[in-house]
């Protein structure tokens, strides 16, 4: 009897154990103090099996605890089926399984505790669940079975809930971000302010190109000239650079303006396209080849102008084309 006394405070010492750990504190036992545990035992071949759901209705406000006792003669082995697969509107949250004990009577005790949340608004129920018994040492013996019955324990509504007990729901707190959402959201700053500017660099670049594209050619070449001179090519030593940029731009000029082809021409076949052309006089003409062939000594045959040479060239470009656009305007009107 003393044995026996001493297995169940065992028991509810383990109990009480679950009871206390898997939230973080020490669970009280629901409030729902009139309606009594559910309790179900199931005894056939020998084997008694006890289920206890305790409180008998569920709140989603409280946990439950299911407690599943099985007492069988040493003789005997059992198939334990999986308990959580017959757990229907609830949320396992700790299980608990002591070691197996033997009573006065010889008999063991296996128990499984299991503490149960209940999901708002979900159906409850412990679905029937299978045991199978055979003898330990009766390899082809038969297997007898044993079915625990479907456990369905009512529930509170919404309207059966104490409006009192509902709380309101609190102000909002302030979480500052971590350290790595600071960065994260800095860097993502960085990137969205390099794509504005990139942007802004873009549509800029594109409207002066625009702007560029409506000028007259005569205004576009002195335009070219500039950006040409602000590279300042000579200084660095980059004369043949400097020299074919510089009758580039003016061989450009010629194309839109008169229609020669003229960057695609060699210097002599140039000077015979523009000798024909009423536009160009012979005055003219002597002054662009004078300004070609100059510039042909530096790009082919590796001459090193002077500082004053240079200047002159620069000079010969920005006089022919004034000169030219104020000769295409008269003719014109």
């Amino acid at each position: 009897m003393h044995r026996k006394t001493w297995l169940y405070s065992n028991v509810a010492l383990l109990t009480g154990l679950l009871l206390t750990t898997g939230c973080g504190q020490r669970p009280q036992k629901p409030d729902i103090t009139d309606v009594p545990d559910i309790v179900h035992t199931v005894e056939e071949h020998g084997v008694a099996i006890t289920l206890t759901l305790s409180p008998g209705m569920m709140d989603p406000r409280h946990d439950a605890i299911l407690t599943l006792l099985t007492r069988y003669p040493a003789g005997l082995q059992i198939d334990f089926p999986n308990v959580e697969m017959a757990i229907e509107g609830f949320e396992v949250t700790a299980i608990l399984s002591p070691p197996d004990a033997t009573d006065q009577a010889g008999y063991q005790i296996s128990e499984t505790i299991l503490r149960l949340t209940p999901i708002p608004g979900s159906h409850y129920r412990i679905a029937p669940m299978l045991f199978a018994i055979t003898q330990n040492n009766d390899i082809e013996g038969e297997t007898q079975y044993l079915i625990t019955p479907a456990i369905r324990p009512p529930s509170h509504r919404l309207d059966d809930v104490d409006a009192a007990s509902l709380t309101a729901t609190p102000e909002p707190v302030y979480i500052p971000p971590t350290p790595a959402e600071i960065i994260r959201w800095a860097l993502v700053s960085i990137a969205l302010l390099l794509i504005l500017l990139g942007g802004v660099f873009l549509a800029s670049k594109l409207k002066r190109k625009m702007e560029v594209m409506r000028m007259s050619p005569a205004e576009r070449a002195r335009y070219e000239l500039d950006q040409l001179l602000v590279k300042d090519l000579p200084a660095k030593g980059q004369f043949k650079e400097f020299y074919f940029a510089i009758t580039g731009i003016i061989r450009t000029y010629i194309e839109r303006q008169h229609g020669i082809r003229a960057p695609e021409l060699t210097t002599p076949e140039f000077l015979e396209a523009a000798a024909k052309r009423p536009a160009f006089k012979p005055a003219v003409v002597e002054r662009l080849q004078e300004f070609l062939e100059s510039a042909d000594l530096v790009k082919f045959a590796a001459w090193t102008p002077t500082q004053r040479a240079i200047q002159d060239t620069i000079e010969t470009a920005r006089n022919y084309l004034a000169e030219d656009e104020t000769t295409f305007t008269e003719e014109k009107h």
